[in-house]
């Protein structure tokens, strides 16, 4: 059987220096696996791509454009910045010169004249990371479909707020989807039960908080009894900046009962 050919990355390059941009293109259009888009405006951006090549000159103007790309974007999409030959290496030093509400839009940087070799191993570098966080979203796009599937109401929260609910949450929660997404659990119960759920949640994140706590819910002015079991997933980032993924689920009080008395 024959190997298929590898997916073309699309690099979009904005640049002003048009020398720079010729000789990118072309290296690019030559290089297996890579297709160069060269922009001469921010309309590019409304363009499918996987990765982005600015300069210094550009980024200024088009960063506010290029961020709000960035924000629509379901996964990470990388930017590569071209530094110019009078840097002198110091990528620290020429980030510094830029505004500072365009240098968090730049995820690595190279200098000119570029060197094939060094450009190749930042692009797949960059474009590697896409693929990871696109694998990612299609595994948690999977996650959430199974999760639909079940009975029972299912909470993801991340860094204490709700992310996401199924279709059982809603129903048990009597509310709209919108008015959970960003909401914190602990508001979902009767006040008097909120330190003890809150003091659950902390367990959770802390890696604890197996046993469950029994609580009422509040939905739609009617007290429902029920015990909230969670387990913690997974950690947002390696360097552990964020907090961990947590799957509550929520069981009604009439159902726990009766399991119990179908019990021997």
């Amino acid at each position: 059987m024959a190997n298929n050919p590898p997916e073309e990355r699309r690099v979009l390059l904005r640049m002003r220096d048009g020398e720079n941009r010729r000789l990118l293109g072309e290296w690019l259009a030559d290089e297996p696996g890579y297709q160069p888009i060269v922009a001469d405006s921010d309309d590019a951006f409304n363009a499918e791509f996987d990765c982005a090549i600015l300069d210094t000159a550009t980024l200024p103007e088009s960063g506010d454009n290029l961020a709000a790309r960035r924000r629509m974007e379901p996964v990470f999409l990388p930017v590569l910045l071209l530094l110019p030959k009078r840097t002198g290496g110091d990528a620290l030093k020429a980030l510094e010169q830029l505004p500072g509400h365009v240098r968090s839009s730049v995820d690595d940087t190279i200098e000119a004249p570029v060197q094939k070799r060094a450009l190749r191993h930042r692009l797949d570098t960059l474009v590697r990371a896409r693929e990871y966080a696109e694998q990612l979203n299609r595994s948690r796009d999977r996650y959430h479909r199974l999760l639909e599937m079940l009975p029972e109401a299912v909470l993801l929260l991340r860094d204490g707020a709700t992310e996401y609910v199924n279709e059982a949450a809603i129903s048990l929660l009597e509310r709209e989807e919108p008015h959970l997404i960003g909401d914190h659990p602990v508001t979902y119960v009767a006040p008097e039960d909120q330190p003890a759920l809150a003091r659950y949640l902390r367990e959770l994140r802390n890696g604890r908080g197996e046993t469950g706590v029994k609580v009422e819910i509040v939905a739609d002015g009617e007290r429902v009894p029920v015990e909230f079991r969670g387990v913690r997933l997974f950690e947002e980032d390696d360097d552990g900046d964020d907090e961990p993924l947590v799957q509550l689920l929520i069981h009604e009080a009439e159902m726990i009962d009766g399991e119990a008395l179908g019990q021997p």
